[in-house]
């Protein structure tokens, strides 16, 4: 019989390396599990802030957009007073007066000619009012009027 000789010292560095792999490949695993899960999670709180950020300006926006309009209405109401007034007197006015201020557009449509007058004012602390803020942008509108047409007045 011939005997076998077995090196156990070969076979136990094997077995290490072996169990060093796999705990390298686990461990891998895991960091690279834990890494993603946290890219979701900043990902999702960036995502959230930023939402939470454009609703903000988006609410602001509406609100500012909100207090134009009503201004415009409140013009067109006072417009449709005035234009009913002219409308039901007996004031006459003549072809050339009325296309002086009204064009046929290229679509065939009746427009009124545009002069563009603006008083803009800003929104600040020393306002006490939408009344205050509307008398400043009104008194710049007049001011802009003054200077001739197509003007803006800050």
């Amino acid at each position: 019989m011939k005997a076998v000789k077995i090196n156990l010292k070969n076979r136990n560095l094997s077995l290490i390396n072996e169990i060093l792999l796999k705990i390298f490949y686990i461990s891998i695993s895991i960091v690279s599990i834990i890494a993603f899960i946290s890219y979701i999670s900043v990902y999702e709180s960036e995502k959230n802030k930023q939402l939470e950020e454009l609703r903000a300006y988006v609410s602001e926006r509406v609100r500012i957009d909100s207090e134009i309009f009503k201004l415009a209405e409140d013009n067109l109401k006072i417009f449709e007073k005035e234009f009913m007034k002219l409308y039901n007197s007996d004031i006459k006015v003549t072809e050339d007066e009325f296309w002086s201020y009204y064009f046929i557009d290229n679509q065939g449509a009746t427009r009124m000619k545009r002069e563009y007058f603006a008083g803009i004012t800003e929104y600040n602390n020393t306002f006490n009012s939408p009344e205050e803020i509307i008398k400043v942008a009104d008194e710049k509108l007049y001011m802009a009027k003054g200077k001739g047409r197509n003007c803006l007045e800050i």
